[in-house]
């Protein structure tokens, strides 16, 4: 507690009597004033005390409610790990019907390529056939006035045949595109 230390040192009994009936009231009073001190730390050390606990039951609620979260994520991480191999089987099946798909339309495109070969060919043939036509136009032409009848049957013939090649043409070119 405290210790109240005596100023002097009394020979005798009615010295140190004396003494202590003067130094009673200082003494009462550094008392008085430990007591009050005491009381105010006591009230200072309650409301410590109860900011403490109130503190603590924060904590206590802080920490239940994290475990709460933590539960929560731990569900939601077994959730998603599922969901992940549900799609993990999914993109598999994908992969599958995919591959399927692309061999299909690699199968469709050696079609093509093949359709279009024989597409060149005949292509070229024609060619050949409106060089000749070509030919016959020019000898056609060259015979004078007499045969105009011929040349102008030779021409719209050449016209006609000159849009069938530039059909054939562009027939050829949609396939090539589409082969490549």
């Amino acid at each position: 507690m405290f210790k109240v230390s005596w100023p002097f040192k009394a020979k005798t009994l009615e010295q140190n009597s004396k003494a202590a009936d003067e130094a009673a009231p200082s003494t009462r009073f550094q008392v008085q004033k430990e007591l009050d001190h005491l009381k105010h730390g006591s009230i200072a050390a309650k409301t410590t005390i109860g900011r403490l606990e109130a503190d603590l039951k924060v904590a206590h609620q802080d920490v239940s409610t994290r475990a709460k979260q933590e539960e929560d994520l731990k569900a939601r991480l077994k959730s998603v790990t599922g969901e992940m191999e549900v799609q993990k089987v999914g993109s598999e099946a994908t992969k599958s019907k995919l591959r399927e798909e692309l061999l299909g339309f690699q199968q469709q495109l050696q079609t093509h390529k093949a359709s279009g070969e024989k597409f060149k060919a005949a292509f070229d043939a024609e060619l050949q056939k409106t060089a000749s036509l070509d030919e016959q136009i020019v000898v056609l032409k060259g015979q004078g006035e007499s045969q105009k009848f011929v040349a102008d049957r030779a021409e719209k013939a050449e016209s006609t045949l000159r849009s069938e090649l530039s059909k054939v043409k562009t027939e050829l070119r949609m396939l090539q595109l589409a082969g490549n």
